[in-house]
Formats: C-alpha cells, structure tokens, sequence
C-alpha cells in the first residue's frame, strides 16, 4: 500500500532544497494510503451491516462501537505510514495493536483513553469528523492523528451514514 503525504519545500540559505517538517494539526487530515479495491469493499460491507443493526435497535446503542478485527485487514506493519509519522513528532506506541470502531454519530465527547492516536478511514458515507476548529469528510484511505483527551465528534448529515475507522496509539516523541 503506497502512502501520500503533504509536505513543503523550502530553500535553505545556501540556495540548497530542504524539506521542512510538516506542520502538526491535530485532527487534520495528514495523508492518504491506496487500499486495496477488495479492502475497500469489505470495508463498505461491514460499514452496511453496522448500519442495519445500529437501525434494527433504533439507534439506542452506544454512539461509538468497537468491532472485532476481521480477517481481511492487512497487518499494521503492511500499512502503518511510519516515517511520516515521525516527521509530525510522533511514533507507533510500544505493542499497539489497532482497534476497528464504528460510528453511525457521534455527539461531542472526550475519550481520554488512548490520547494520541492515527486515525486510518476505512469508509465514511457522509459523516464530518471535528475537532476544535479542525473539520472534515474524510474519505476511505485518509488519516490523522488526534488527541481523545480533547472534545471531538463524529456528525452525520446524511440519512444513512456509517464512519468505519482503525485506530492505533501513539506516543509523542520528545
């Protein structure tokens, strides 16, 4: 899976190219990786399913649930866009293991459980994730990396919407 990320050039005083450090904003989109076509579908599937059950219980379960990990996800070490981690300051956390977590809407809350985290879409059909002043449509193959020790939501304004994500923990690195 090939990764994308947005970074600037610069020239250094002796007229030499450099790339600067892209600038960190939490919860703002930093770059994208190409999933694989079957992933994606899967992705929809399961996304659809969470729907339908969320709807058959008439919306009355938790705002955000967390999911099995299904067969068909690569392993983090296929996907995990190391380096430009790093370059925004921050690193896999020591035996992390992703989390799959669903969301149909979710109101303004705080997590404060895993603090910095990257966040991989695996589909979204119309939800607008926000943090503070930072707001997004994400699509399928877009991450970022936030902080749920601070207020955050997941809104839809859709009439069938399902925001199908991974989490990873991160560290922050000195």
């Amino acid at each position: 899976m090939k990764t994308h990320t947005c970074t600037a050039n610069s020239m250094t005083s002796t007229g030499r190219a450099q790339v600067d450090r892209p600038k960190f904003v939490c919860g703002a989109v930093a770059g994208r990786i190409d999933l694989p076509e079957s992933l994606l579908e899967q992705a929809r599937l399961t996304a659809q399913a969470h729907y339908e059950e969320m709807k058959a219980q008439e919306f009355s379960g938790h705002d955000v649930e967390d999911l099995a990990l299904p067969a068909w996800l690569p392993k983090i070490e296929d996907w995990f866009p190391a380096a430009d981690v790093r370059a925004l300051g921050f690193r896999l956390k020591p035996g992390a293991q992703p989390l799959m977590y669903a969301t149909c809407d979710a109101a303004p809350h705080e997590d404060d459980i895993h603090q910095w985290s990257l966040i991989l879409v695996l589909h979204n059909d119309g939800l607008r994730f926000k943090q503070r002043r930072v707001s997004h449509k994400t699509a399928a193959g877009e991450w970022f990396i936030f902080d749920d020790r601070i207020e955050h939501e997941v809104r839809s304004y859709e009439k069938t919407t399902t925001y199908l994500l991974l989490s990873v923990q991160l560290e922050k690195l000195d």
